[in-house]
Formats: structure tokens, sequence, C-alpha cells
């Protein structure tokens, strides 16, 4: 176990510079119509940077936001609430999904503060775009560590009334954060 655990902190440290701005989350303010996330993981696995963020149903009356780095090789990070009745501070559940060096996945599990800021309405629906901040800790199979992180502009397509399942959430392409080394343009 100790092997597959420092392989996975040696792989982490190797990726978590490449393409990532450090900035901490807690230090990102952003301006106004700015989409996508700030996210800070430490402990067993390392990253510090700007990720995307997607807001989707979950279950009946919840809210899960998937922060991912686009890097498979990278863990994902999930946070559910249960129930979600728009902005307010919620205890939270976080799911850290990586990849050991065999490829098969590990996950560790944790709890969370969410402060949900904004739950704007988009015209013309009951649909909502979120922003808000979170941080906790995880312990498992996949390490042990601290998550801090930032959303902001994220749509939200929450589930309709008598519907048996949540709806599908809404295609969000310019949810997706640049990469800081490309050239404007």
């Amino acid at each position: 176990m100790s092997r597959l655990r420092a392989s996975l902190v040696l792989g982490w440290l190797a990726l978590a510079g490449c393409g990532a701005d450090s900035e901490a989350p807690s230090r990102w303010h952003p301006g106004a119509g700015e989409r996508g996330a700030r996210l800070q993981v430490e402990g067993s696995w390392r990253f510090a940077g700007r990720i995307t963020a997607r807001c989707v149903p979950h279950d009946r009356d919840g809210l899960q936001i998937n922060l991912r780095t686009g890097d498979p090789d990278l863990p994902t990070v999930a946070v559910r609430i249960d129930p979600f009745h728009g902005t307010g501070t919620y205890r939270g559940k976080v799911f850290i999904t990586g990849r050991q060096p065999t490829g098969a996945l590990a996950g560790s599990t944790g709890e969370v503060r969410v402060e949900i800021r904004r739950a704007n309405p988009i015209a013309g629906s009951d649909d909502l775009v979120l922003g808000g901040e979170m941080d906790g800790s995880y312990d498992g199979p996949a390490g042990t560590g601290t998550v801090e992180g930032r959303f902001n502009g994220c749509p939200f397509k929450r589930s309709r009334p008598g519907s048996s399942s949540p709806a599908e959430p809404a295609p969000c392409p310019e949810c997706e954060t640049p990469d800081p080394q490309s050239p404007p343009g």
C-alpha cells in the first residue's frame, strides 16, 4: 500500500505544476460573467489551479458540483449538497476519485462546508447560475488531505416539478476555462 501511495504522490507532484495556476482559491475574486473554478487539493495528492466546474442535479433535490482538471491522470472532485435550496451555507460530501498506477480507480470521501453565494435566475426559466466556495477534508484509498475551492458562473438546470428524475444538465461550452498559456483571440 505504501508503494501505491508513494507512486500517487510522486505522480501528483510531477503533474501538479503542468499548466496549473497556483493562486489560492481564497484569493480569486472572479469578475462579472467570469466562469470556472479554482481548486486546491493538499495532502496525499496536490493540485492548485484554474479548472472547469459543472453544476448538475443530484437525486431529486440535490446539487452536485463536478470539478475537473481536464487531465485524466489527475483526480476529479465532486461535491454533493442534498437537499439544495439556493443561497446559504451547507454541509456537503466531497468525493475524490483518482487513478492508481495500475489504471484502477481509487476513491476517498469526506465532508465539506459549501457556501452558495450566488444563485442568479436564468431569464425565461427556473434554472440558476451558481457561484460560491467550499472547504473540507477527505480520507480513504485515494489518500488523505484537504480541499478548498471557489466556483463562479456555473449553470444549474434544476429538476422539473412532476419529473421522476432530474433534468439533464444543459451543455455549457462557455463554462470551459481557457488554457492560461494560450494567447488570447
